[in-house]
């Protein structure tokens, strides 16, 4: 089943598709006082700051979502309040809201006229962006019903806007990556060129695939190689090896019969290996 997507960005012509996270949400930051008021209001399962302190990041049970947030937007101290989002083509990113977005004009679209647009979306003008004419960049307030990615792309659609875009804030969660201290000897999963002298990307990117699984016992993979040593510390513990067949000999024991037999050991070994660290 397809993933459902929540909302569309549009950035820079392009429209990016972003799934919401069910567990978290943000808010402007507080002051000490009013934060732990709010803390104890709220009873979040964690909080911490992201993107250098601009936002607060509340992490709720996801049946509580809503409910929290929208008490989170009812209290006076909070100046504005947003789900967080991934995207979909690339889900170790985070995307923040923030409150601004920058708006231009046509050329011809008078003062009364933007200030009419801003009033009618629940923005409040800023300032005006130096050197491009007719821009500037609004806040969203109280009043406004929508996030502002919504209503950027509203904006958009209307003939007196050239372009209207949210200032959001962008943050990539680290790939998962093992500790062992000889993962980085094992270039084919995953590297980055330098003094190996690799060439780059010639690896099998498994750290984006960790993200998506770290795989299973249940699951059985089928390696036809050379010799293996089924001695080999990797291929020890209930369910590493399942009906070994040595297709020369015939029988059930396919060790190497020469030094040079030592392609299926290692292949094997990337397949049943688990971390170590």
């Amino acid at each position: 089943m397809a993933r459902q997507v929540d909302l569309i960005l549009q950035r820079g012509g392009e429209e990016l598709l972003l799934v919401k996270l069910s567990d978290r949400f943000t808010t402007s930051p507080l002051a000490a006082s009013d934060l732990s008021a709010l803390q104890a209001q709220l009873r979040p399962q964690a909080l911490r700051e992201v993107a250098s302190g601009r936002l607060l990041e509340w992490q709720v049970l996801p049946r509580q979502l809503e409910t929290v947030m929208a008490e989170a937007r009812r209290s006076p101290k909070v100046a504005f309040a947003s789900h967080v989002y991934r995207l979909l083509a690339s889900p170790q990113t985070l995307v923040y809201l923030a409150s601004e977005m920058t708006v231009q004009f046509t050329p011809q679209t008078a003062p009364a006229a933007i200030a009419a647009v801003a009033t009618a979306y629940g923005l409040r003008q800023q300032q005006a962006v130096d050197g491009i004419p007719n821009t500037f960049v609004f806040e969203t307030t109280a009043a406004a019903v929508e996030n502002p990615i919504k209503i950027a792309n509203r904006l958009a659609e209307q003939s007196q806007v050239l372009l209207a875009e949210p200032n959001i804030i962008v943050q990539t969660d680290l790939l998962y990556r093992p500790q062992d201290p000889l993962y980085a000897r094992q270039w084919h999963l995953s590297h980055s060129g330098g003094a190996q002298s690799l060439v780059p990307n010639s690896h099998i990117s498994a750290e984006s695939a960790w993200e998506l699984t770290r795989g299973s016992r249940s699951v059985v993979v089928a390696v036809s190689d050379d010799g293996f040593d089924v001695d080999h510390p990797d291929f020890q513990g209930q369910g590493k090896l399942v009906a070994p067949q040595d297709l020369k000999q015939r029988d059930a024991l396919p060790t190497p019969t020469t030094a040079a037999e030592n392609h299926g050991t290692a292949v094997a070994g990337l397949r049943s290996q688990r971390k170590t660290g």
